[in-house]
């Protein structure tokens, strides 16, 4: 029991906003804003592209009849 009435109570209340019936802490507010934030910036920043270092093989079918490697005979 001794420990406990050592220990302080709150230092301060914080500051709060009121809009109304709304009230919210500075604090509060602040990290709601800074998600809001971090939010909008992933919805515009660019993705990164993965770019294989391996050019892909194209498709024998989508290649002209006159550059297949068979004459094109089939």
């Amino acid at each position: 029991m001794a420990l406990v009435a050592v220990l302080p109570g709150p230092l301060a209340a914080g500051h709060y906003l009121s809009l109304g019936v709304l009230s919210i802490s500075l604090t509060n507010a602040l990290i709601i804003l800074a998600m809001v934030l971090l939010f909008v910036v992933a919805l515009f920043a660019p993705f990164p592209r993965y770019e294989p270092k391996v050019p892909r093989q194209r498709d024998p079918e989508s290649v002209p009849v006159d550059r297949r490697s068979n004459g094109g005979r089939p």
